[in-house]
């Protein structure tokens, strides 16, 4: 019951950062260009891996910090 109740809240905090993280692309693609017409999309599959890869890599660091913090807490 336990791990079903921690692998919920997991789940929800995931699809909060799912949320945040399209509407900030979301706002990245329709940012004006010079020419006052929305801007292009933005198309990951032709993005740096690297950069994906180092995306990726500060938000488990971001999510293991929440959950130190949590734990912290509640010491």
């Amino acid at each position: 019951m336990r791990e079903r109740d921690a692998a919920q809240k997991e789940l929800d905090t995931n699809r909060r950062t799912l949320a945040k993280l399209s509407l900030r692309l979301d706002t990245m693609s329709a940012k004006s260009v010079s020419n006052g017409k929305p801007g292009a999309s933005v198309e990951l599959s032709a993005s740096d891996p690297t950069v994906i890869r180092h995306i990726n890599n500060l938000q488990e660091q971001i999510y293991a910090e929440r959950e130190t913090n949590k734990r912290l807490k509640g010491a």
